[in-house]
């Protein structure tokens, strides 16, 4: 089960990807699991180390064009995106790159 983490009920499942979201305001409960994911926005890592997941994951924003990023894949703001996480990840080792792949196949 993936959820944003505003809710510490796991309904029994057996296996938890907790990934809140930047526009929560670190307004989540559920600080336990198997998986942790963040979109790497450059958020405080520390703040989120502070719970008991088996795994540590970072994920590259993607950086689209037009109103409310609707619009075309911009490639430099992306990679440049994946330079930031990565170098993220290098220095924190307890997180792993990972990505979003749905958005690298381009299905919405």
């Amino acid at each position: 089960m993936e959820t944003n983490g505003t809710s510490t009920d796991t309904l029994g499942v057996d296996w938890v990807t907790v990934s809140p979201k930047l526009s929560q305001g670190g307004d989540w409960k559920l600080k336990a699991g198997d998986e942790l994911k963040l979109v790497y926005e450059g958020q405080d890592l520390a703040f989120y180390e502070d719970s008991a997941f088996g795994h540590y994951f970072l994920q590259p924003k993607e950086i689209r064009t037009g109103q409310f990023g609707k619009g075309e894949r911009d490639e430099a703001a992306t990679r440049a995106e994946w330079a930031r996480t990565i170098d993220a990840t290098l220095a924190r080792p307890l997180w792993k790159l990972s990505f979003q792949l749905h958005k690298t196949l381009g299905l919405r």
